[in-house]
C-alpha cells in the first residue's frame, strides 16, 4: 500500500556502516564551520563553529569550536564556548568553556569546567501609578541579546471608574 518504487533501489545498510551523512538545502558548510537556518544534530567529529537554531551534540560526538544557537543539548565533548537561550548539558556531556544563557541545566554526571554567564532576560513591564493624575502609565522595555536597550515605551492608560 505505502511502498515505492524506488524501495528497490535504496541499498540496507550492512552491520559497521554508518547512515548517509545529510547536508540539509539551509545548511552551509565552510572553512569556518557549520551554519543552518535548522536544527543540527553532530555525532561525528567537527572543528569549526556551528551556528543554528537547534545544536544536539550526540554523545559520540566531539566538537571543538564555538556553538551559537537558541537550544544547545550536549550528551558528548565540546571544547569551546557556548552562547545560547537555553543549554542542556546531559548526563554524558563533557564541555570545557564558557557558556552564556538564559536558561541552563546539567544533569548529573555532566562535566563542566567553564564560567556560566545568565543573559539579560528582558524586564517584566513596570506598572506605576502616576500622582495626581487619574491615569496609569506602563513602561516596557525590550533587551537585546547583547543587552542593549531595543525599545523603551511608555503607554498612558485610561483608569478606571
Amino acid at each position: 500500500m505505502f511502498s515505492s518504487k524506488n524501495k528497490s533501489e535504496r541499498k540496507p545498510h550492512r552491520e559497521g556502516e554508518v547512515p548517509p551523512s545529510i547536508v540539509a538545502s539551509d545548511m552551509e558548510v565552510n572553512k569556518d564551520g557549520i551554519v543552518s537556518k535548522g536544527e543540527v544534530h553532530i555525532d561525528g567529529k567537527v572543528s569549526g563553529n556551528i551556528v543554528a537554531r537547534e545544536v544536539m551534540v550526540g554523545r559520540e560526538a566531539q566538537v571543538t569550536g564555538n556553538i551559537t544557537a537558541q537550544l544547545v543539548r550536549v550528551d558528548g565533548n565540546v571544547t569551546g564556548a557556548i552562547n545560547a537561550a537555553e543549554v542542556n548539558l546531559l548526563s554524558h556531556a563533557h564541555v570545557e568553556g564558557d557558556i552564556t544563557h538564559s536558561i541552563m541545566s546539567i544533569e548529573a554526571g555532566a562535566y563542566f569546567d567553564g564560567s556560566s554567564k545568565r543573559r539579560p532576560e528582558a524586564p517584566k513591564p513596570e506598572i506605576k501609578q502616576l500622582t495626581n493624575q487619574k491615569s496609569t502609565t506602563m513602561t516596557t522595555t525590550e533587551i537585546s541579546e547583547k543587552g542593549k536597550v531595543t525599545v523603551a515605551r511608555e503607554v498612558k492608560l485610561a483608569a478606571s471608574r
